[in-house]
């Protein structure tokens, strides 16, 4: 009778935003982790307002040669888009947010259904069993129960067709 957790890539939406929120409220370093298999989640991270990150899954599914290849990434981006720093990038996100309410495009706060593509789903059942709050049923495609969703995006994150979609903003 212990207790078990959940990490990794499920977990990369719902800390995305903590990160976020947390980030833009208090004065002190954030570490980002969850979900960093790659390059491309660390910049995520750092955009969303962490300072540093922290790998744990991705480095014992692929070892440790996997940090040199993420920090190559990194820079490889950086030079790419051109920034002089790491620190350019770090709370960009919220940046760009409040840029967006500033022209009237209000970053959408309360949770937005996944919108399900029925040409593309099809009916694996992976979002279904991905789904921590058991808002999605399957039968002839993939079916979301607003009342249970919480717009969390693993459903959008696990999808191998892509048929599913979740739009963070109104324009």
């Amino acid at each position: 009778k212990g207790s078990g957790g959940l990490t990794g890539a499920a977990i990369k939406p719902l800390v995305l935003k903590m990160v976020l929120d947390i980030a833009e409220n208090v004065n002190i370093p954030v570490i980002g982790v969850g979900g960093i298999s790659k390059w491309k989640d660390a910049i995520e991270y750092f955009m969303a307002g962490a300072r540093c990150v922290g790998l744990a899954t991705a480095v014992h599914v692929k070892g440790p040669s996997i940090i040199p290849q993420i920090l190559d990434g990194i820079k490889k981006f950086l030079v790419e888009k051109g920034y002089s720093s790491l620190d350019e990038i770090i709370g960009l996100t919220s940046r760009k947010i409040k840029e967006r309410e500033i022209k009237g495009k209000q970053l959408i706060t309360t949770p937005k259904v996944p919108a399900i593509d029925a040409v593309k789903c099809n009916a694996c059942g992976l979002c279904q069993r991905a789904c921590i709050y058991g808002a999605i049923s399957v039968e002839d495609i993939a079916r979301v129960d607003p009342s249970k969703c919480f717009g969390c995006g693993l459903c959008v994150t696990i999808c191998p067709t892509k048929a599913i979609s979740l739009d963070y903003y109104e324009d």
